[in-house]
């Protein structure tokens, strides 16, 4: 794994990929899932994270769509990790 540490950044590239536009098209507050993020593509992005160690929650990303918000959720499950502290 080149980067362990999920960014911000990879994050957006990531929901750009899935939706077909490019990064400067998704909004930091816009509801992913209206832009075609389906709940397939999003339990595929929580399983990649929880292979990775990350203990997402699928309904709590569900719950707030939106790149802001899963950059929250990421980067605090990043800090509370000292794994993931130290490989950032």
């Amino acid at each position: 794994m080149d980067e362990p540490a999920v960014t911000k950044a990879g994050l957006l590239r990531e929901v750009a990929r899935i939706v077909g536009r490019p990064p400067e098209e998704i909004p930091d507050r816009g509801d992913l899932m209206r832009l075609g993020v389906s709940s397939l593509a999003l339990m595929r992005l929580v399983n990649t994270w929880r292979v990775r160690g990350l203990p997402v929650a699928y309904a709590d990303l569900a719950a707030e769509p939106t790149i802001d918000s899963w950059w929250r959720q990421l980067h605090r499950l990043q800090q509370a990790n000292p794994y993931w502290r130290a490989a950032s």
